[in-house]
């Protein structure tokens, strides 16, 4: 149903609200996504790559993550291209820091942008507001508006998911998780 992959899980920190996020917000300290992405391009995967027997080209590398583990994805998808290749945003913070992330989809170059993005987005991830047309719901049609502005297509290089009843919780991530892998890396031909 997908190629082969080796999947590494990083482990997250007290501080993951900053590492996770590229952008002020007044939800935290002083954004630090870059010095996050620079751990794992720089120390992680070449770790990786030496270890295993790994593909290491961007159209073969993924990085995948939930809530603002879902945002830094997003983000590295721009800010790191040369890596990631294939990105997956799981009920991701959209809406960080004045949307940024749409910002920055929205200026860069186009053959740095992501070859694969995969987003989604459960209608019950607030409590509070529940259902198809929820904040983050809206929000995150808005930045797949700004995606397919870029070009990609859902079912092409865009999956996308809104995931009727799902809270903002791992079990919700963990059914999504094979049509996930199962769109960002297809079976070879």
């Amino acid at each position: 149903a997908m190629r082969e992959a080796i999947a590494v899980a990083v482990a997250n920190t007290p501080q993951r609200m900053a590492e996770y996020t590229q952008a002020p917000d007044s939800r935290a300290g002083a954004p630090r996504a870059d010095l996050y992405l620079k751990f794992l391009v720089e120390e992680l995967k070449p770790r990786i790559d030496a270890a295993y027997r790994t593909l290491p080209g961007r159209e073969h590398t993924a990085l995948i993550g939930s809530s603002l583990g879902g945002l830094v994805s997003l983000y590295a998808g721009v800010a790191a291209w040369q890596t990631f290749g294939l990105i997956g945003g799981v009920s991701p913070v959209v809406g960080w820091g004045g949307h940024d992330l749409e910002k920055r989809y929205q200026q860069a170059d186009a053959a740095h942008l992501p070859l694969r993005i995969w987003i989604d987005m459960g209608t019950a991830e607030d409590a509070a507001d529940v259902g198809p047309d929820s904040r983050h719901i809206r929000e995150l049609r808005r930045f797949r508006a700004v995606l397919e502005s870029r070009g990609y297509a859902v079912g092409k290089n865009l999956g996308y998911q809104e995931d009727a009843g799902a809270p903002h919780n791992e079990a919700a991530w963990a059914r999504r998780l094979p049509d996930i892998l199962r769109f960002l890396l297809p079976p070879e031909r």
